[in-house]
């Protein structure tokens, strides 16, 4: 059983890690790519050896979201590399091995789903070649299911664990968990769990995206919680530490004085500078955005090699 963590009690060097942007190495608001576009819900992985960056969001043109991803030296400026979809997003990207594994949810009738593509190489990543697509079915909702983020991800056996969201009976997303066997075998059930913990803060809208990670050698998730049903001053983000099985509230801190936060992603990887570091992105909706602070956000953070 969950229980809930007082915010005294998290690490206070973790909660200012990825709550105080104020102290950031690197930051910028309402972060677009090199065409314009807005980069919504990207999130930021590094390829092994590499000193450059992929990112995956989506953006809205033409009444629906299309997919894309985006290359960067910096952290700072993206350049598109593909689109990968249309009336698609919330991506996840992960390498594994030589290979690279994308899941995302796809907006269709009569509800959208999460779709699996693997690429054999960077490169055909780039090019938006895949070699495999999987489209999960749907088991919890057929209204929708999406925002998938890995769990593990082996693509020599097919097997996939992934936690989501669906929508609940009542009206609003909930957390979920799934797994794939073989390419084919698709299980999935909530997170009765953490949904009943969050539901104990109070919160009454949606459990949405989330982002695994690891600090210190504990194992952590960011997750987004909507405290009111279509409310989206209300969004706001929460740990949850895996291994105690505890939850505690994220305070964030911006430049502006923003105070809602969705859609959570981070990454321990190498800077641009070459020293270990963390990169984080938040999406700031307009409603409780302080000015020029709405859109994605993306900051970075320089650490001791032995802090990650």
């Amino acid at each position: 059983m969950l229980s809930l963590l007082a915010a005294l009690l998290l690490p206070t060097p973790l909660k200012d890690l990825l709550g105080n942007v104020t102290s950031a190495t690197s930051y910028r608001y309402n972060l677009k790519d090199a065409d314009g576009r807005g980069m919504d819900c990207l999130e930021v992985s590094q390829a092994a050896g590499a000193r450059d960056y992929l990112g995956v969001y989506h953006s809205l043109e033409g009444g629906f979201f299309r997919l894309y991803v985006a290359q960067s030296k910096d952290l700072l400026d993206w350049r598109p590399r593909v689109k990968i979809d249309d009336r698609a997003s919330q991506g996840s990207l992960q390498q594994v091995g030589g290979k690279f594994l994308l899941a995302y949810e796809v907006d269709r009738t009569p509800g959208n789903f999460i779709r699996l593509r693997l690429y054999p190489s960077r490169a055909a990543l780039e090019a938006g070649n895949h070699e495999r697509q999987v489209d999960l079915p749907a088991q919890l909702s057929q209204l929708a299911e999406g925002t998938p983020s890995f769990v593990s991800a082996d693509v020599a056996t097919g097997n996939i664990a992934l936690h989501f969201h669906f929508l609940s009976e009542t009206g609003v997303d909930r957390t979920s968990e799934g797994t794939l066997t073989n390419w084919s075998n698709w299980k999935s059930k909530p997170r009765t769990d953490l949904n009943s913990a969050l539901e104990r803060v109070g919160a009454r809208g949606n459990f949405g995206d989330r982002t695994p990670f690891t600090y210190r050698g504990k194992r952590y998730e960011l997750q987004e919680v909507q405290f009111g049903k279509y409310d989206w001053y209300s969004w706001r983000v929460f740990l949850h530490d895996l291994g105690a099985g505890t939850i505690s509230r994220l305070v964030v801190r911006t430049h502006g004085g923003s105070n809602s936060f969705a859609n959570p992603n981070v990454r321990f990887l190498t800077l641009p500078n070459g020293k270990p570091g963390l990169v984080q992105t938040l999406f700031i909706p307009s409603e409780g955005s302080a000015p020029g602070e709405a859109g994605c956000l993306i900051f970075t953070k320089q650490l001791a090699a032995e802090s990650s």
